[in-house]
């Protein structure tokens, strides 16, 4: 649980610095891990799930579905990118469909962050003007 609260407190910290992405992995390992279920790639989509016999196995989907949670409320031109790719490798996780990461994400809160991503407004976000934000989303 330590692990994850370190984990949630860099992620919310680099959203808030509005983290340039030429120094950031986030996006590279999010696309990788969304070609690794490119296909429907059942075993792969398991594995994300959960690793049989490592000691120290983690849940990859639970935590792309709390990386989104946790990015949010401070999307803007630094990070939609990054929330795109989580997205994305999110729906390759579940196609198949994966029922067992189906399941998974209802308990999750990625709805409710779908939700809030999706009713936000362009004068809501943080920091950036809604003028650069409509730029970054491709508006």
């Amino acid at each position: 649980a330590t692990r994850y609260r370190a984990l949630h407190t860099l992620v919310v910290q680099a959203a808030r610095e509005g983290e340039n992405s030429t120094n950031s992995y986030v996006e590279v390992v999010l696309r990788f891990l969304h070609l690794l279920c490119e296909g429907h790639n059942m075993k792969l989509q398991n594995y994300l799930r959960h690793q049989p016999g490592s000691p120290h196995a983690v849940n990859i989907v639970a935590a792309t579905a709390n990386y989104v949670d946790s990015v949010t409320r401070y999307i803007g031109p630094s990070n939609v990118q990054k929330v795109t790719a989580a997205m994305n490798a999110i729906s390759e996780f579940i196609q198949n469909p994966c029922r067992a990461n189906q399941r998974l994400l209802v308990d999750t809160r990625l709805c409710i962050s779908a939700n809030e991503i999706l009713a936000l407004r362009l004068d809501e976000t943080q920091g950036p003007s809604s003028e650069e934000l409509g730029k970054a989303l491709g508006g």
